[in-house]
């Protein structure tokens, strides 16, 4: 496969007739229970089980989802060749510095870079957790531009840093509007990584 591929409706209804529900049958089944048992420990130590046992299936439920996706996350990462997932680490790493330079990124500016991914280059399920994960892995680090730009310059060619710019460009422009930091930051970027192109 391409190690860089970077090249609903909801039809409303007519609101129907009003359907009136039963809604006393639930509460009657509870007093019924009330009255059998009488309010006596057995019906405590029961209800206790219940919602133990509740806690527990809806905790392991989550549990088990969280680790089935970090799973496939894993998994289409490894099918991936280790410079894909360099690439993508360090343009990811990028884009937060960029959605960073006119102050904390917030919820808007994640949204935009996942936004790219998914509609620019048909990311989903797997592919879209491991950006969040990288975005979240480079909003904790300390790395400098200066070094992402130089592991760029030195591990790709001329088209690579190409995309690294454009699609900086892409991002910024998301929202309709450029600012001047976040042009300045564009423009130091490509001086960085296009300086001694070679290949």
């Amino acid at each position: 496969p391409d190690q860089f591929p970077f090249r609903r409706v909801f039809a409303r209804s007519p609101p129907g007739p009003a359907v009136r529900y039963p809604t006393n049958i639930g509460c009657l089944w509870l007093a019924l229970l009330l009255f059998l048992i009488g309010g006596s420990p057995l019906l405590v130590g029961v209800l206790r089980v219940f919602g133990a046992f509740l806690l527990v299936a809806v905790i392991g439920t989550f549990g088990l989802t969280w680790w089935l996706r970090r799973q496939a996350v894993v998994r289409y990462a490894r099918s991936q060749s280790e410079a894909h997932n360099r690439f993508v680490e360090v343009l990811v790493a990028l884009l937060v510095r960029l959605a960073e330079v006119d102050g904390p990124i917030n919820r808007g500016e994640v949204g935009a870079i996942r936004k790219f991914f998914q509609q620019s280059l048909g990311y989903r399920d797997e592919r879209l957790l491991w950006v969040r994960d990288l975005i979240k892995t480079s909003r904790r680090s300390s790395e400098p531009v200066e070094a992402l730009c130089s592991r760029i310059r030195s591990q790709y060619g001329f088209q690579e840093r190409f995309i690294v710019i454009q699609v900086l460009a892409r991002v910024a422009e998301a929202d309709g509007r450029l600012g001047r930091e976040e042009v300045a930051f564009i423009e130091r970027v490509a001086i960085e990584i296009l300086t001694g192109v070679a290949g």
